[in-house]
């Protein structure tokens, strides 16, 4: 059995690949990506709302970014058959010194 703690914020950074902003009308701004680290798994990450609209005037495709946020698994109502990659959901863009002072700063996911 796999245990996996989803709940845990981390601090990654990394290298901002595959850049993809949308806007739904329903939900609002929304951007995806890859964040490649160096030496570490790319992570695919997602960002909303406001935390969307911040990033998205601060970062462009090839930046490096530093993004704070927690681990999520498929939604226990989705279809066995159904693909799913488990993603990082970035809850806050950290200052510089924030993002320093971390001692989480890596790409692997917490669980395996």
């Amino acid at each position: 059995m796999t245990v996996r703690l989803m709940l845990q914020e981390h601090v990654l950074a990394g290298r901002i690949v595959d850049l993809t902003v949308m806007t739904v009308p329903e939900f609002g701004m929304r951007a995806s990506f890859r964040l490649d680290c160096p030496g570490q798994r790319p992570v695919i990450c997602c960002v909303a709302d406001d935390v969307a609209r911040k990033f998205i005037a601060l970062y462009r495709e090839g930046d490096i970014a530093t993004v704070k946020g927690t681990y999520e698994t498929r939604p226990s109502t989705a279809s066995a058959s159904t693909p799913w990659a488990d993603r990082f959901r970035i809850h806050a863009l950290p200052t510089l010194s924030a993002a320093q002072d971390s001692l989480t700063q890596q790409c692997e996911p917490a669980y395996s």
